[in-house]
C-alpha cells in the first residue's frame, strides 16, 4: 500500500538520510526508527484518506442512484453513476490491498 503512494520514495529517502553520529549500529536503529516514524505517518495519511474518500464515493454514488430513479434515462445521470462506480472500485482494491 505504502510503496504505491507517489511520494513513498521521497519520504524513505529524507527519513533515511538523517545525520547521525556515533556507533554503526546505533545510527543503523536511529535510521530505522526515523524510516518507522516517518511510514507511520503516510499511513496514517493515505489510508485514512481512502476510508474517507470510499465513504464519500459510496454516499454519492447513492445520491446518484436516487436522482435516477426520479429520471432513469437522463444520459448525464447514468454517465455520472457509471464514472462514479468505477472510482469507488478503485478505492474499494485501495482499501482491499490496505488488508493484504
Amino acid at each position: 500500500m505504502r510503496m504505491k503512494s507517489s511520494r513513498f520514495k521521497a519520504i524513505l529517502k529524507e527519513a533515511w538520510y538523517i545525520s547521525v553520529t556515533g556507533h554503526p549500529m546505533y545510527r543503523m536503529s536511529q535510521k530505522l526508527k526515523s524510516v518507522k516514524k516517518a511510514m507511520k505517518q503516510l499511513n496514517k495519511i493515505e489510508v485514512y484518506s481512502i476510508f474517507d474518500r470510499f465513504v464519500y464515493a459510496r454516499l454519492e454514488v447513492e445520491r446518484i442512484q436516487i436522482d435516477i430513479q426520479s429520471d432513469p434515462v437522463n444520459p448525464e445521470l447514468l454517465n455520472m453513476e457509471i464514472t462514479l462506480v468505477g472510482h469507488l472500485k478503485h478505492l474499494l482494491t485501495l482499501e482491499n490491498d490496505f488488508y493484504k
